[in-house]
């Protein structure tokens, strides 16, 4: 059976490794035009609610807002570092598709916690 303490590591992993996958495969040529438009914002949304949630788990949902700012952050670096990758440039839209989808981990997050705590 899996422990809370269990689970926040699994969780801490989960988004440490989704991180990477961004990061490393983001650099990649296989990630320019991997989605056309509107539906890359779609896949950045679903990308970083996925991630916000692996952190917010990660923290016992305790921390909500700092789980934002590390998957916003997060979002932050790989729109910083596709100044340096050729065939790929930054957009302002999936810096907010990945801020859209980081926030609605957070609210996902913030109530699972007010209902464990009125458990």
């Amino acid at each position: 059976m899996l422990t809370r303490l269990g689970a926040a590591r699994l969780a801490g992993w989960a988004a440490a490794a989704s991180a990477l996958s961004i990061l490393i495969l983001g650099s990649t040529p296989i990630a320019i035009g991997l989605f056309v438009p509107p539906w890359d914002k779609a896949a950045h949304f679903i990308a970083y609610f996925t991630i916000g949630c692996f952190v917010a788990l990660g923290f016992g949902c305790r921390r909500p807002l700092l789980g934002l700012m590390l998957t916003i952050g997060l979002g932050a670096i790989d729109k910083s570092l596709q100044f340096f990758e050729p065939g790929r440039m930054p957009e302002l839209a999936d810096l907010l598709a990945d801020a859209a989808g980081a926030g609605g981990s957070v609210l996902l997050a913030s109530r699972a916690s007010i209902t464990t705590d009125a458990d």
